[in-house]
């Protein structure tokens, strides 16, 4: 329990490693299996209204052998007031495949906000991949990413909503 560096998954939908974020981490690891439950402040609003950013975690990560582990993740976010919550469900692989080290993680976005006159209701995923090959003398590093957006017109929200820290996390080329 408390401040703590904290990422879900690989880190593309919540990631908090920069400064941190107030949490209750419970975790129990068996032989190659861990299992989690995280309780962590993301955002505290007005201090005398219900108005914080909380997020409940529940993750099980299975280490296949030395070299690659498995991991899925359910993330229930209380946004505000009870009536905006999100949940995101992700998956990740980290691991060695012959010469490439590879991370790649999966998450869709589900959960309604009905703060407004109109009820809306979270649509979004996204698809992030990076690693790199070992050519010597060189390395050679990737990433390639794929998310969806919403559309002018939209009722609901098809983009991937992230909560990152303030790190540099890729670039445009």
């Amino acid at each position: 329990a408390g401040h703590q560096l904290l990422m879900v998954g690989n880190g593309w939908f919540f990631r908090s490693m920069h400064f941190g974020s107030d949490a209750w981490v419970v975790s129990n690891t068996t032989g190659n299996n861990t299992v989690a439950f995280v309780d962590v402040k993301v955002a505290e609003g007005n201090t005398y209204a219900s108005s914080d950013t909380d997020f409940y975690v529940l993750l099980d990560t299975f280490k296949l052998n030395e070299n690659m582990a498995v991991g899925v993740n359910l993330t229930n976010a209380r946004i505000g007031t009870s009536d905006n919550t999100l949940q995101n469900l992700g998956a990740t692989f980290n691991g060695k495949l012959g010469p490439v080290a590879l991370k790649a993680q999966v998450d869709m976005q589900m959960g309604k906000d009905k703060t407004d006159v109109t009820e809306m209701k979270y649509k979004g995923n996204q698809l992030v991949a990076q690693g790199n090959v070992a050519l010597d003398p060189v390395t050679v590093n990737f990433m390639v990413g794929m998310g969806s957006g919403s559309k002018a017109g939209d009722t609901d929200a098809k983009e991937m909503i992230t909560v990152l820290d303030i790190d540099p996390h890729y670039t445009f080329l």
